[in-house]
């Protein structure tokens, strides 16, 4: 009998050992029998990714004996290598599968705005499919010129047909022991094909796309050379690598160049059943975007997806999330992300990061709490994608947003909602109508509910406070109010005022200059409040109404101050300051669908 449990070393640090697991998992996933209730999972244990089969104590000889060899892979086939693709092997014709994707994307474009909201429906109606969920892999390969190394190794596969539950053996075998034995079976591996009589190579190509911290001739033991060689690594490996990729991996195209990214979510603790349908709906989610829009999506969608799945989950009779898991984060530690330069004549590895899912969102309860979770995360993302990171002053909000994404620190939050009203505020007073229908704003709900799930700091009780919560809406009075009815055409009889948030939080971190800068503000707004109120016309026409402040307001802020320091106050007053206000959410509502 074989073990229950598997693993799989972390010898590099990269996507290499992490496509490697998914790969070895999808594997073992074929090999058990369906209606055993067996539930795989995948975790990650340090040194080396943990596959656990739960409901099994192992895995019976005449399992491995009687098991036919599964097609994991099939043989791509361009118009220079479909003739040489072998009989007998599963073939992608991926001619064909280009044109068919420029036939689905071509029909889309001639959907009115309406239809396209449900494009999959009216275009399968008229006979057009949706492109291969395979196809962002095939073109990876392609373009990465590695569709000879990769067809090697589909034929090298099909190659052991006659002594596959010999070779799955030898996987269990490998796999079922920590540290992974791979010289041990890479010999009886060999002894193996001699005894079948077969001529295979047991060392192929090691491609960057599987392994990015691998280049020529730059990973000697001894640095006095280098050498224009490929690099190579049991041909096995690399076949599980590539099953890993389909499985896992989401490679975009950067928008405005031929570079490439590729994200693959990193292993916590995975569900498989579970995790398969997580997986197939993240690679439908995501597109291809510029660079930082694109690290910062995959993580929302992610997100996104995941709380999507859990809560139709809980509605199912027999539910694929009845486990402890409800956080993103606990199923996934985060999503790694390998950044391809187009150096001309080839993609060139120039970044290898890890985007980690935040922390911020307790877990969901139930249905209702993955729902408002959902309500928030698509506001977040249209947000972003509102932002254009060509921009000098938009990029800079982008990379804001990531580290808040990669930290879960709220203050880099209501500093990135500090720096959005004030392009808000730009792009409203715009004479462009594209511009001003790029403003976008959080709402005051959303920052609430951000703020109300950090139990473990002090910004609700700030944000609860009355005085605190008065000078915010004094603030949207000044600034947001007269700028939004201004865009709109709207009779108002206040001129807005710009730049407040900026002398705000340039003050921010001396508490008397703050304070000071905060009754200057005061002043002018009670001034400008009063005198309209006075003037008979506007009272009777009763468009000069907006609260006014006290000096009790203002020694609320100051005593918030004292309490939680000038800094905290200011950014959490500018945030909630410059928000959609709860009147103006529907509106909010019409311009992201307008937008």
């Amino acid at each position: 009998m074989y073990p229950s449990v598997y693993y799989v070393d972390k010898t590099s640090g990269t996507i290499g050992d992490v496509l490697l697991a998914y790969g070895v998992t999808e594997w073992l996933s074929g090999l058990l029998p369906e209606g055993r209730g067996i539930e795989i999972r995948l975790s990650d244990r340090g040194g080396a990714f943990e596959i656990r089969l739960e409901g099994l104590d192992g895995i019976p000889e005449e399992w491995v004996t009687t098991a036919p060899q599964p097609g994991l892979l099939k043989y791509l086939g361009t118009p220079k290598t479909i003739e040489k693709c072998p009989p007998g092997i599963p073939l992608v014709d991926y001619q064909a599968e280009r044109e068919q994707q420029a036939h689905y994307w071509e029909a889309f474009r001639q959907l009115s705005p309406e239809d396209r909201r449900r494009a999959d429906k009216v275009l399968r109606e008229q006979g057009i499919k949706r492109p291969h969920p395979d196809l962002p892999v095939w073109i990876l390969i392609n373009t990465q010129k590695a569709i000879s190394s990769y067809n090697k190794l589909v034929v090298t596969w099909y190659e052991h047909r006659d002594v596959y539950p010999r070779l799955a053996g030898l996987m269990l075998r490998l796999f079922g022991a920590f540290p992974n034995p791979v010289e041990v079976i890479v010999e009886e591996w060999a002894a193996l094909v001699q005894e079948a009589g077969l001529a295979i190579s047991g060392q192929e190509t090691a491609v960057q796309i599987l392994n990015p911290q691998l280049a020529k001739g730059v990973n000697r033991p001894k640095a006095q050379k280098l050498l224009e060689q490929n690099l190579k690594s049991f041909w096995l490996l690399e076949f599980l690598r590539y099953v890993g990729l389909y499985r896992a991996g989401i490679p975009i195209m950067v928008q405005g160049s031929s570079d490439r990214k590729t994200y693959v979510p990193l292993p916590h603790e995975m569900i498989w059943s579970s995790t398969d349908r997580i997986l197939r709906d993240y690679r439908a989610a995501m597109r291809a975007n510029t660079a930082i829009k694109s690290d910062i999506l995959a993580v929302l969608r992610y997100m996104n997806v995941y709380l999507t799945d859990w809560r139709d989950a809980q509605q199912d009779s027999e539910p694929l999330f009845a486990w402890a898991i409800s956080q993103p984060g606990n199923h996934a530690s985060g999503i790694a992300a390998v950044f391809y330069k187009d150096m001309g004549s080839a993609h060139a590895v120039l970044d290898m990061s890890v985007l980690k899912l935040p922390r911020w969102m307790p877990d969901p309860r139930d249905v209702a709490d993955a729902e408002e979770y959902l309500a928030l995360l698509r506001e977040h993302q249209i947000i972003i994608a509102s932002l254009e990171e060509a921009r000098s002053d938009e990029n800079t909000l982008l990379r804001t947003y990531r580290r808040f994404l990669t930290t879960g620190d709220l203050r880099v939050f209501f500093d990135f909602c500090a720096g959005l009203g004030a392009l808000a505020m730009s792009l409203l007073n715009s004479n462009d109508a594209r511009e001003r229908r790029r403003a976008r704003l959080f709402s005051l709900t959303t920052i609430e509910r951000m703020i109300a799930m950090r139990e473990d700091l002090p910004y609700y009780e700030i944000f609860q406070n009355a005085g605190f919560q008065r000078m915010a809406a004094a603030i949207r009075h000044a600034t947001f109010y007269p700028q939004w009815n201004k865009s709109k055409r709207r009779e108002t009889e206040y001129d807005p005022e710009y730049g407040l948030g900026q002398k705000l939080r340039q003050q921010a971190p001396y508490p008397d200059k703050f304070l000071a800068e905060l009754a200057a503000f005061v002043h002018r707004y009670q001034a400008e409040t009063l005198r309209k109120m006075e003037h008979p016309l506007v009272s009777a026409k009763g468009q000069a109404r907006r609260p006014t402040l006290s000096e009790e307001d203002l020694a609320d802020i100051a005593a918030l101050v004292d309490q939680y320091g000038s800094e905290v106050v200011c950014e959490l007053l500018v945030a909630a300051g410059y928000s959609w206000p709860r009147r103006y959410e529907a509106e909010s509502e019409e311009a992201s669908a307008e937008g």
